[in-house]
């Protein structure tokens, strides 16, 4: 998956630059959904003015 192409990238609810830290997690998460049969199809996200999103936090 190309992930290099998304720069600006959403992480913790801040927009943050497509690092090749920010690069290596997004393809460690990938790879461990690939490990466990799931498939990811697009990674995206679109500022709309005056919507308030909301946020949920991932289970650990």
């Amino acid at each position: 998956m190309r992930f290099d192409l998304y720069t600006p990238v959403l992480l913790s609810g801040k927009e943050v630059p497509m690092t090749p830290e920010v690069l290596e997690r997004f393809s460690e998460a990938n790879e461990e959904f690939s490990s466990r049969a799931l498939r990811v199809l697009a990674y995206a996200y679109k500022t709309v003015p005056g919507y308030r999103a909301c946020h949920l936090e991932a289970k650990q």
